[in-house]
């Protein structure tokens, strides 16, 4: 599976999570835009926000989610949770049902 990151380097954060949600694909980061499966991660710094968005797409089906957070609240920590949560929700319709 694809993944490409956009606009961060936090590739460790977001490459864990999808080798756990995603055990049975094969892992290839990504510099340019791609077609087939694979993710998205990106991260877009506003005067306000942080905002985090994530689009993976499996098998046909493309699914995408959004999470923000504060850029007077933007630790490392906090930025990768970010990070994580918008992969998590955009890849959880395409697993059979949540994690453990």
């Amino acid at each position: 599976m694809k993944l490409r990151l956009w606009g961060h380097e936090d590739r460790y954060a977001v490459e864990q999570l999808q080798l756990a949600l995603f055990p049975g694909e094969r892992m290839e980061p990504v510099e340019e835009p791609f077609t087939g499966d694979g993710a998205v991660s990106a991260l877009h710094r506003g005067e306000q926000w942080l905002t985090a968005v994530t689009t993976v797409t499996l098998g046909g089906k493309t699914t995408r989610a959004v999470r923000r957070l504060r850029r007077t609240e933007e630790t490392v920590r906090l930025r990768r949770r970010l990070l994580q949560q918008s992969y998590y929700f955009a890849a959880l319709p395409h697993l059979p049902g949540p994690p453990a």
